[in-house]
């Protein structure tokens, strides 16, 4: 809230500090079997605001309905605008509610509230334009049941007083600003806003001790930008001048000059003591300005040395981890380069192990196939020729060999053993193979020499193997 020189030259600002944008006000709580009536909301001195307690049947729940604020000047003279009053009208929903304010001390929470008219008649909220005359009313729910033994007996002992009139609820409104409401003697009401030139009024209104009167004129405080805070369970004062009464008086002023509450006399002083006013006045700002400039000064260095402080810290910290994060890379690349060096070391020995292996199977697979020749009838050592010169080729050519074998030893075997022949008779090759061709005729002479008969043999063997070998080729 804002402090003016003239308040400050008053010695009000530690009671405008003090109380700054708070202000509290009781209701009384009553017990569920009586209804709100009609006298609980008039202008009436020695009333207090009625609420009606209620109980929905939720077991762990007990309501009641509180007036919470009237549109209107109170009897400790501050005035709730009506637009002020509906602008705040659901600021109360949600709200904590405590016991005897403290706000640690939490026994319920505000619900709801709506808007009803002086005939206790509920109305829409959502109109733009506010009546003239309204109350808010909010619906409380007390927590009925607690673990807590001594809790249990408190919130027992309050629904029980109720009836009794010991309890109350003070509900507290907050706001940043007020202006001055004007009661002249005539009856008329205005607003004064409140500023520099009009501050000298404040030091007659009752909150902050004067006698809420100025001459013959009533001055009341009108609050502004205001909020329900929230609500207490509280029990009835001691002093009834502490209770703000449910006596609100309607008041329907409009902005006005201050002038209004002026004689012709303080007019004139006030024209010729203006100009030194303001002059002092001026001074007042100038040197606040300075003092404001200086300390904003001041703080922004401090703030600036502790922005620069914290940073340090920060950039201390950050490269902390940044060395943290470096040698931790540099143990994980060595541990990388140690893993690269065991895995070249493992291919490599895995390489000359399957060249060992490729080794043994080659000589499995040649020690098998001597076996395979062998039992197609070579000689372990004719076997062991055949399978090394034939090494290189497939299983399905050295299987046709295997097979060709047999007939590759009786050629062989022939050709010894005409050879053999050949050494025994000096026969001429091209007449063998001329007699060979010759087909015997029955008329043929069969007389023969020794020669001849040798001749003979020769070709019958040479016949007998090229008819072997041509029907083999023929089956295949």
């Amino acid at each position: 809230m804002k402090i003016y020189p003239q308040e400050n030259s008053d010695g009000l600002t530690a009671l405008l500090e003090a109380t700054y944008g708070s202000v509290k006000f009781l209701t009384e709580a009553l017990p569920g079997d009586r209804q709100m009536d009609i006298e609980s909301l008039t202008i009436a001195a020695d009333k207090y605001p009625k609420s009606v307690a209620t109980n929905t049947g939720q077991p762990d729940l007990h309501f009641i309905e509180t007036l919470l604020v009237s549109v209107g000047w109170n009897l400790n003279d501050d005035v709730f605008d009506k637009h002020e009053v509906w602008a705040a009208r659901h600021s109360p929903e949600d709200k904590p509610f405590n016991f005897q304010h403290d706000e640690a001390d939490i026994i319920g929470h505000i619900v709801a509230n709506h808007i009803i008219d002086a005939h206790l008649k509920k109305i829409s909220d959502e109109q733009s334009d506010p009546p003239n005359d309204f109350h808010i009313v909010t619906s409380v729910a007390l927590y009925k049941h607690w673990e807590n033994t001594e809790l249990q007996d408190r919130m027992n002992s309050i629904i029980a007083d109720i009836p009794e009139g010991k309890w109350f609820v003070s509900m507290e409104a907050l706001f940043d600003d007020f202006d001055y409401a004007i009661i002249g003697p005539d009856g008329k009401h205005s607003i004064v806003s409140r500023n520099s030139t009009s501050a000298y009024l404040t030091k007659h209104l009752r909150a902050y001790g004067g006698t809420g009167k100025y001459k013959d004129f009533k001055v009341g405080r009108l609050l502004r930008n205001m909020v329900f805070k929230g609500e207490g369970l509280v029990e009835q004062p001691a002093n009834p001048k502490s209770v703000i009464l449910s006596g609100v008086m309607p008041f329907s002023g409009v902005k006005a000059n201050r002038d209004i509450i002026l004689s012709n006399e303080e007019k004139s002083n006030m024209s010729e003591n203006s100009d030194d006013k303001l002059t002092g006045q001026l001074a007042d700002a100038q040197a606040d300005i300075q003092r404001l400039t200086k300390e904003l000064a001041e703080t922004g260095v401090k703030q600036l040395k502790e922005e620069i402080t914290s940073l340090q810290t920060v950039a201390t910290d950050v490269q902390a981890e940044v060395e943290e994060l470096q040698t931790g890379l540099a143990t994980a690349n060595s541990e990388l380069e140690a893993k690269d060096a065991q895995l070249k070391e493992s291919a490599e020995a895995t390489t000359a192990l399957q060249v060992q292996l490729d080794d043994v199977q080659a000589e499995v697979k040649l020690a098998e196939r001597v076996n395979t020749l062998i039992g197609a009838g070579l000689s372990e050592d004719d076997a062991k020729k055949r399978a090394e010169a034939f090494s290189t080729v497939g299983d399905s050519e050295f299987a046709l060999i295997v097979e060709l074998t047999p007939k590759a030893k009786v050629v062989a075997e022939v050709e010894e053993t005409v050879a053999e022949v050949e050494e025994d008779i000096d026969v001429d090759p091209a007449a063998t193979q001329a007699a060979a061709e010759v087909e015997p005729s029955e008329d043929a002479n069969l007389s023969v020499d020794e020669s001849e008969a040798g001749l003979t043999a020769h070709a019958k063997v040479c016949a007998d193997v090229s008819a072997y070998l041509c029907d083999e080729e023929t089956e295949k």
